[in-house]
């Protein structure tokens, strides 16, 4: 419910803020992902949570990734982790199913908009599903050499091309 709200009112925002939105949001989602100790803890008790929670935070965080998008897993991912306080594992199969379901509602709901371009879109994706076996691949032998260090360097150059964009414009 979430996704679709938040893919409902995105075009109603110019397309400038979006720039500026990315450059505040990537800082700190670099932060959360350089931070490991945040996702690596010790789940002493699991606690519970009143459905009325579990719910609002699936309605922000799916709200968040219909309107905008990047690191919206990671912050289902971070819900599960501080919110829930379920153990790594789970909070990843969960986040990834969340962030799939939110991902697929907002699709459809940006095609209904007509915002869907399918030749572009069907490129994208067959890159990124070669580009994420060869990412998980890597991660599972080289995580901590390649993985963080590329993504800093993704995230820092996404955001000073869109410092450039703006400067430009």
């Amino acid at each position: 419910a979430g996704s679709l709200i938040g893919s409902i009112c995105s075009p109603m925002i110019p397309k400038i803020y979006f720039r500026y939105f990315l450059i505040a949001a990537c800082p700190l989602v670099l932060w959360v992902v350089w931070n490991k100790q945040l996702f690596i803890h010790e789940v002493k008790e699991h606690v519970a949570r009143s459905l009325s929670f579990l719910i609002a935070v699936g309605m922000v965080v799916g709200f968040y990734d219909g309107f905008f998008g990047p690191g919206g897993g990671t912050f289902m991912l971070i819900g599960l982790l501080w919110g829930v306080r379920l153990p790594l594992f789970e909070a990843l199969l969960l986040s990834k199913l969340a962030n799939t379901l939110s991902a697929s509602v907002s699709l459809v709901s940006y095609g209904v908009q007509g915002f869907v371009h399918i030749k572009t879109g069907v490129i994208m994706a067959v890159g990124m599903t070669v580009g994420g076996f060869m990412g998980a691949s890597l991660a599972t032998k080289k995580a901590e050499k390649i993985v963080r260090p590329v993504l800093v360097f993704v995230v820092i150059l996404l955001i000073v091309l869109q410092i450039k964009e703006l400067t430009n414009s």
